[in-house]
């Protein structure tokens, strides 16, 4: 299994100080080259699920008042584990420009890596 979800869902902290659950719970699983269409409304979890597949909603990489319940596992260990593994992309490419040209913002990732530059 690629992918899998056990019981997964995310929470964030509400201004009232309690909190909020934003997606599941869900169970489910994705095979190696299994394509899979991840549809619905605006506010319904898409973004959060796919950052949390990349492994980019925990640990350092967290928000604020992020909670976790459940179990989500990339290729058998936790998605912080699989950073460089994979992507994420918004749906509005605009909203995620990072530096000013294109050649700047490609070297963005690689940079964060610390890949040295003549490579």
């Amino acid at each position: 299994m690629l992918v899998e979800l056990r019981d997964y869902s995310v929470s964030h902290a509400s201004s009232d100080g309690g909190s909020s659950r934003t997606l599941g719970p869900l169970t489910l699983g994705v095979e190696a080259g299994e394509r899979v269409l991840l549809l619905g409304p605006s506010g319904v979890g898409k973004s959060t699920l796919l950052a949390a597949i990349a492994g980019v909603l925990t640990e350092e990489g967290a928000d604020d008042g992020v909670a976790e319940h459940g179990q989500i596992l990339f290729d058998g260990e936790h998605p912080a584990r699989q950073r460089g593994r994979t992507g994420f992309m918004h749906q509005d490419p605009e909203s995620q420009v990072v530096m000013a040209t294109v050649e700047r913002d490609v070297a963005f990732g690689p940079e964060n890596l610390a890949v040295p530059p003549a490579e």
